[in-house]
């Protein structure tokens, strides 16, 4: 069939549409540009839109003049599919009814576009067509790999990777910074300062560059060391890395500045605490995983000398951590979802604005593929594409082709032994953890869990004891929410590919993984997990949550269960606790195999199935004071809240 078509610029070309062996080297079908004599496949390009067609003529038609469709090659050797993407090169390597059905979805759909002209007919052939090209991506899925969703925008976005925002339960994208070696000295050798004789700002000369801060001009120099004064605020001084990065580990040394007025130095990220002298002291982080460290001065306004202040730091993110990562999944009626492992939930197309990110849902919707060609792919879901925004970082809704931010590789996650979420343990040694996924509990690390509300005491209206059951394994199951106790430190939850573990069978405790809205339930309270100062001292425990949050996720007001909603933090848990069958307490504080820790480390025992007497014999309802105590038929020390 030959056709001549006028373009943009008025002139003509005569076009061949074939399936025959062009120069006895390739069976192909395509456009063919008969004024050239190289066998162009499928390079017939025009934009233009004839007025006098009906939208379905002019889709049809642009879609066969798409400079990204495939041409077929049935000759070839058929290559290995690259281990590491699902992507169409040429749809003749895919199966032959997959490309049979190509075929033929082709054939008719321009022989309906040259000789049909009714719209029902273009309409179902375009339909068609577009269904058998997104079945070849379909069936290339490994439904048991893990992917991560490349962007193959040339720009700004080049090689990011699309992953789960947990705080607000959106997609975003993000680019991996690289890896620093270096040690950073956080003095005048290798780094600048503010000019005069005070400053407020260190950087480092070396890139990418850290920075120390302070709001005003409270940091001079001794020597090449900085000294840092309380000044009238007594503004904290901020220790920042660079945009990407977070503070792997950092140590300094401090002592008075030639005076011995006692000071307070205060490492609030951290929680330590330390009083000056002329005598040099060290404090050292290792694995901290924040992208700034506070530290405050407070006192006489007298300088603190720094020195061997030293820094490194590290990517915020790398693309084994489970944010990064997807899984597709496949219904009954054949539809593909596709699902972030870090929050269990799946890609929608829903948004709070046009330029929003895309919302993650626990309610899949369909994803669909459109084959750019040389391994890029458009990805559809419930019909919408998925685009790397350049504002805010958000991946959204907006429709372009290859090599633009609407186009995304999916690659196969090579090690997925490796994917990970980073914890953190405080000097409080205790956290709350829920993941989506199963996880291999680290070295270090002991799970706990309430089995039972017979496990729980209150006692008065000052709190209640909650005994905490040891889980047993070492693979944490999916959705399995649990109290860890552990030294502090960053640890790391690798998935677990093959031992799903085994779940408690039964565990009061609830969680997400995203920040989540919850709605109370009348009778019950709600508790989080977090440290409070109670009577002059941080005691770790499980603390009511007001309900003061509104359906929509605004304050009703503040204090009070006015809302019927609480936020649940990502990764955390909560307790609910029937109230009109057990009481209420302000807090619960944890009991680990019979002792109760509640307050910085120090142990109180408790043991809810023997008695507890004092050396006269008075049996012990509540141990209040240190001292000796027969407990279990032996005298025991016990020592309680430094009393």
């Amino acid at each position: 069939t030959v056709k001549t078509t006028t373009a943009q610029d008025g002139s003509t070309t005569n076009t061949t549409f074939y399936i025959s062996n062009y120069g006895g080297v390739n069976n192909n079908m395509g456009f063919y540009n008969s004024n050239s004599s190289s066998d162009g496949g499928s390079n017939f390009q025009l934009e233009e839109i004839d007025p006098t067609r009906s939208a379905a003529y002019n889709t049809l038609y642009n879609y066969f003049h798409d400079k990204t469709k495939v041409k077929i090659d049935m000759t070839a050797e058929p290559p290995a599919f690259p281990a590491d993407k699902i992507h169409d090169t040429a749809i003749g390597y895919y199966s032959s009814s997959l490309a049979s059905n190509y075929l033929s979805a082709y054939v008719y759909a321009y022989f309906y576009l040259e000789y049909g002209g009714e719209d029902s007919y273009l309409t179902a052939a375009y339909e068609a067509l577009v269904a058998a090209n997104e079945a070849l991506v379909t069936n290339a899925i490994d439904f048991d790999a893990y992917y991560v969703l490349r962007n193959a925008h040339t720009g700004y976005c080049n090689n990011a990777v699309a992953y789960a925002n947990v705080n607000d339960h959106k997609v975003y994208w993000h680019a991996q910074a690289a890896e620093v070696e270096t040690t950073y000295n956080v003095d005048t050798n290798s780094g600048t300062v503010g000019s005069g004789n005070y400053f407020n700002t260190w950087t480092s000369t070396e890139t990418p560059q850290v920075t120390f801060k302070n709001e005003y001009n409270n940091m001079q120099v001794s020597g090449s060391n900085l000294v840092i004064y309380s000044g009238g605020s007594s503004a904290p001084f901020k220790l920042n890395a660079p945009s990407g990065y977070v503070i792997d580990s950092y140590s300094v040394t401090f002592a008075n500045n030639g005076h011995n007025n006692e000071q307070t130095l205060t490492f609030s990220d951290e929680g330590a605490v330390y009083k000056t002298t002329s005598a040099s002291q060290t404090y050292t982080v290792e694995n901290s995983g924040k992208s700034s460290v506070t530290i405050n001065l407070t006192g006489s306004n007298n300088g603190v000398v720094l020195t061997n202040f030293t820094v490194k730091i590290r990517p915020s993110f790398t693309e084994n951590e489970a944010v990064n990562v997807w899984k597709f999944e496949q219904a009954e009626n054949g539809n593909v979802y596709l699902k972030n492992l870090h929050t269990g939930t799946y890609l929608t197309n829903e948004s709070d604005g046009q330029y929003k990110g895309r919302q993650l849902s626990t309610t899949a919707q369909p994803v669909t593929f459109n084959i750019l060609g040389d391994g890029q792919l458009n990805i559809k879901v419930n019909g919408s594409q998925m685009h790397a925004q350049a504002a805010g970082s958000a991946v959204v809704a907006y429709s372009s082709g290859k090599n633009s931010a609407s186009a995304w590789y999916v690659e196969k996650v090579a090690a997925p032994e490796e994917i990970t979420t980073r914890i953190t343990m405080t000097q409080y040694q205790k956290a709350s953890l829920y993941l989506a996924y199963p996880a291999i509990i680290p070295e270090g690390i002991k799970a706990y869990y309430a089995a039972s509300e017979d496990d729980a005491t209150i006692e008065g209206t000052s709190g209640g004891s909650i005994y905490l059951t040891p889980f047993e394994g070492n693979v944490l199951p999916a959705g399995t929410p649990v109290i860890l106790k552990g030294a502090q430190g960053a640890y790391k939850f690798d998935l677990s590919t093959t031992d799903k573990g085994t779940s408690p069978a039964s565990n009061l405790f609830k969680g997400s993984a995203y920040k989540k809205l919850v709605q109370g339930e009348d009778g019950y309270k709600y508790y989080l997990f977090g440290v409070k100062t109670v009577d002059g001292e941080k005691k770790v425990g499980l603390y009511w949550a007001w309900l003061e949050y509104l359906a929509d996720g605004t304050i009703s007001n503040a204090g009070t269960d006015d809302g019927h909603h609480f936020y649940v933090p990502a990764n955390k848990i909560y307790l609910p606790w029937n109230t009109t069958a057990n009481g209420a307490a302000p807090a619960f504080y944890f009991n680990f195999d019979g002792t109760t820790t509640g307050v910085d480390g120090i142990e109180n025992v408790w043991d809810r199935n023997t008695g507890i007497y004092d050396l006269q014999g008075r049996r012990v309802n509540r141990i209040e004071q240190s001292g000796i105590y027969v407990i279990n038929g032996q005298k025991r020390f016990v020592k309680v809240n430094g009393r």
